[in-house]
């Protein structure tokens, strides 16, 4: 992932505050001048907005032994959502895993 700052999920904000959770194979990501090696099960927690930061690399072979991630990495971000979330109208909706069947059904 190419070094970037994150844009404010509020408009009116100055500052974007995000978790960064790792899982399955390790990465060298970047954060400004700063190279940091980090492992499965590492929290990672900056202003996105502030400092620049990206994946500089992500290593072949360095899971852990007892994580089913042997081969990829899931990266799970968490930042605050923007203060008006707009729902979908009814025709949109999808009841979770159950309305996978309404997308792809075939008459």
């Amino acid at each position: 992932m190419p070094s970037h700052v994150d844009a404010p999920s509020r408009p009116e904000s100055r500052e974007q505050w995000l978790v960064s959770i790792t899982l399955g194979l390790c990465i060298i990501f970047q954060v400004g001048d700063h190279r940091l090696h980090l492992r499965s099960g590492d929290v990672l927690v900056m202003d996105a907005m502030a400092l620049m930061h990206g994946v500089v690399a992500v290593l072949a072979d360095s899971a852990p032994a007892d994580i089913a991630l042997q081969d990829a990495r899931l990266g799970l971000l968490l930042f605050e959502p923007p203060p008006h979330r707009v729902r979908a109208s009814s025709e949109q909706e999808n009841d979770g895993i159950d309305g996978l069947g309404a997308l792809f059904a075939t008459d």
